[in-house]
């Protein structure tokens, strides 16, 4: 009890008695109206529940009600249904706690010693470990345990390549290359594992060994910046400048922006005589390497928050992965939680719950983290694509339809969003709709299987011609002898 409530109780204990009275009276009258009105209320919203949730022939299952057609039409051949969805278990951070760095280094530490001492053998638990080692510059430590994760999952090739990125960094290119070599023994022979490989061997001055190493990347991988990078490094130091000119410009136009790049094709340019061009490039390298103008003490403690920020949720949500799969979801849903309110703006975790959430077919939860991608990517299709599917899973189908369009609107020549819609309007009984989506989908992506989906809406609508030039069309398209034609479904 509060000081004001003791003082009006105070108060009340002086008042003249027939006062008294009747401000009890008074009370006694407004708690029968509050009771019956509360009473009246609970017995509308029992009888609404019971109407919503009463038995059905119609349903599939306890979670998922599924209507009869009468029951989603409607007069604008919208998809709407009657139902009452499960309600979410979770609310999302929409703003990063306040934390320190030595704090968020800490808790990410303590996240992955746990991770450590529950699987000291599982070498997905190691692998989060090593990762966070090497990213609070303890090499030393993540050397040994991508070493011991190696011993255990001797086929993973994110083990090899990740010690290799370690021992590169320590000066050990030796040891990079040792360890690649043995990766591609036991048939880790993508362009990642070559590329860290030249490295090494341009490294160790056996230049002309790494550059047919990366030549082979390439073939696997000719949109790879970092590759054509490692390539024009290797050919300036083999003498070939106006090669390593080309490949320069290759990485720079691809997408390499790191200050390396521009230093070495100033130095290709110059061997080539081209002045100009060098002092420009070594313009840029300057300016890529520039300080920040901020203060250096302000400049450390800013980049070094959001470093922190940055491992931190990497680190727990890697370490929820690998409870995940141990089977322990809620320690998995824990810590993509926390990782969420240290950086609410971090889509990864976002997309990592949210697979939780589906593969655990909790909907309502999937469904609050699918709509905060789709805020945090607004341009991202896959997003909206999945948010629907969602909605329609848990009966919204309407909301589902408004996904599905403005998927639409934001990848016009995607076919997914409209032959979706198509199968809802179909479901919908409003085969007019449906018919247009249809054929809006054969007409950016032709198949059989649109084709035949197109057909059965348009005898659907009795325009049996439009659906014999249907069937056509997928026969055309059916990579097998002719199919017979499909039979005329009823009119919903």
């Amino acid at each position: 009890m509060t000081g004001s409530d003791r003082a009006q109780r105070d108060a009340g204990n002086h008042l003249p008695k027939d006062v008294a009275k009747r401000a009890s009276r008074t009370r006694l009258v407004r708690y029968a109206i509050l009771f019956a009105a509360g009473v009246a209320t609970a017995s509308f919203i029992l009888l609404v529940v019971v109407y919503l949730t009463a038995p059905d022939q119609e349903m599939s299952s306890a979670n998922t009600t599924v209507a009869k057609p009468d029951d989603v039409k409607s007069e604008d051949g919208g998809l709407r249904i009657a139902t009452l969805p499960p309600q979410p278990t979770i609310m999302l951070a929409s703003f990063p706690v306040p934390a320190a760095t030595e704090s968020l280094q800490q808790e990410a530490t303590g996240v992955a010693e746990e991770l450590r001492t529950r699987f000291p053998d599982l070498p997905e638990a190691l692998h989060v470990v090593a990762m966070l080692s090497a990213q609070l510059r303890q090499t030393g430590e993540a050397e040994k345990l991508w070493q011991r994760c190696i011993e255990l999952s001797p086929k993973r090739e994110a083990y090899y390549v990740n010690l290799a990125a370690v021992a590169i960094d320590r000066g050990k290119s030796e040891l990079a290359a040792q360890t690649l070599r043995q990766a591609m023994d036991v048939g880790c022979t993508s362009a990642d594992v070559r590329h860290h490989l030249a490295i090494a061997l341009t490294n160790l001055g056996r230049c002309e060994e790494a550059e047919g190493v990366i030549e082979k990347a390439l073939a696997e991988a000719p949109q790879s910046a970092a590759c054509w990078l490692v390539l024009g490094q290797t050919q300036l130091k083999l003498g070939k400048a106006e090669q390593a000119e080309a490949s320069l410009r290759k990485a720079i136009d691809l997408g390499s922006q790191v200050p390396t790049a521009y230093f070495a094709l100033g130095n290709a340019c110059a061997r080539l005589g081209k002045d100009e061009e060098a002092a420009k490039y070594r313009k840029l390298f300057a300016e890529l390497k520039a300080t920040d103008p901020l203060p250096e003490t302000q400049r450390y403690q800013v980049l070094s928050l959001a470093e922190a920020r940055r491992t931190a949720v990497t680190t727990l949500c890697e370490a929820a992965t690998v409870h995940s799969w141990q089977g322990d979801f809620l320690e998995a849903e824990r810590l993509l939680l926390r990782a969420i309110a240290i950086d609410p703006a971090n889509a990864d975790s976002c997309r990592t719950l949210a697979a939780l959430y589906q593969g655990a077919k909790k909907m309502a939860e999937e469904r609050v983290v699918r709509r905060r991608l789709v805020d945090l990517e607004p341009n991202g299709f896959a997003n909206y694509l999945h948010l629907a599917k969602v909605c329609a899973e848990l009966g919204e189908p309407a909301a589902a339809e408004a996904a599905l369009k403005l998927a639409m609107a934001i990848r016009p020549e995607a076919v997914e969003a409209y032959a979706t819609l198509a199968q809802f309007y179909l479901q919908a009984g409003n085969a007019s709709h449906a018919r247009w989506f249809a054929q809006e989908a054969v007409r950016r992506e032709p198949s059989e299987e649109g084709y035949r989906f197109l057909a059965s809406t348009c005898r659907l609508l009795g325009d049996e011609a439009a659906a014999t030039a249907a069937f056509a069309k997928a026969g055309e398209l059916s990579p097998g002898p002719p199919k017979a034609s499909p039979v005329s479904p009823k009119r919903p």
